[in-house]
């Protein structure tokens, strides 16, 4: 094992094999991984697209055989799970191999996971995420933990969003889908805009009205208007090269111009025919 003690012996021996008439040296035994230190930061908790993201590093040795990295969100409040999710890949981190050499997998010891909103997490106001190192693929067996400070959970402002179905005609691009944010509540004007990604211009914008949607205000209880976040309408692309490179985007805006204070989700079209 790495947490062995080793000896190094230096022989001279007039056998090829030598294991006869030889003269040793014995080194002191030594340690092979000496630092059996828990070291852990975390960088930072965050909201990005409707998602909370939670990333950091930890690094140890006693993580030696547990391949499995798992973070953990606890509700302090009341010391139940709320979520956990398996770290895919390690992020590289040099600056904790640069920092503390001695530790195995320091090198590779950085996490960035990002964490859909669930009802618990969304009614926690505080947060115990915990950083696990683990030789069981579940996230539980031998393991060694690390548990950062509690934290206040940023607001999960979430943005989700379909294109179902595009069709183009005669100049004219009719488009069906939904898009639902919670910044629909102070946003309330909607705007659908088509940029011509070849060009890198903007081809047309159509202000449209919502369509009701109870589909996702089921999938998505915990976004505000998902109710009424379709959207169906067309609108006159006249000159648009339909064999260009498009995009749509769906924008809500505190602003009639659609110009400011808005929050958008782009939709990838590609070509028109």
């Amino acid at each position: 094992m790495a947490t062995d003690n080793i000896q190094i012996i230096s022989r001279w021996s007039k056998s090829q094999d030598a294991n006869t008439d030889y003269v040793d040296y014995w080194f002191a035994p030594q340690r092979l991984l000496t630092d059996q230190s828990n070291r852990a930061a975390l960088d930072g908790v965050s909201s990005y697209n409707g998602k909370l993201v939670v990333a950091g590093w930890h690094a140890t040795n006693q993580a030696l055989g547990k391949q499995y990295h798992y973070i953990i969100i606890i509700n302090p409040a009341t010391g139940k799970e709320i979520a956990r999710q398996l770290v895919n890949s390690g992020m590289a981190r040099p600056d904790v191999r640069k920092a503390f050499p001695g530790v195995a997998n320091a090198d590779q010891s950085g996490f960035k996971v990002a964490f859909a909103p669930n009802t618990a997490l969304t009614q926690a106001r505080q947060l115990t995420i915990i950083s696990r190192w683990t030789d069981d693929q579940g996230g539980n067996g031998n393991y060694v933990d690390y548990w950062f400070a509690p934290v206040t959970r940023p607001a999960i402002q979430d943005n989700a969003g379909a294109l179902e179905s595009e069709r183009y005609a005669w100049d004219t691009l009719g488009v069906t889908g939904w898009h639902a944010t919670d910044s629909s509540l102070n946003e309330l004007y909607r705007t659908l805009i088509l940029i011509d990604n070849t060009l890198h211009k903007e081809v047309a914008r159509q202000s449209i009205s919502s369509v009701a949607r109870p589909d996702i205000a089921k999938k998505y209880p915990n976004i505000a208007g998902a109710g009424n976040s379709g959207f169906d309408t067309y609108f006159k692309v006249n000159g648009a090269d339909p064999t260009h490179d498009f995009t749509l985007i769906s924008r809500y805006s505190a602003t009639r111009d659609a110009n400011e204070n808005c929050t958008d989700y782009d939709f990838h079209i590609g070509q028109l025919w």
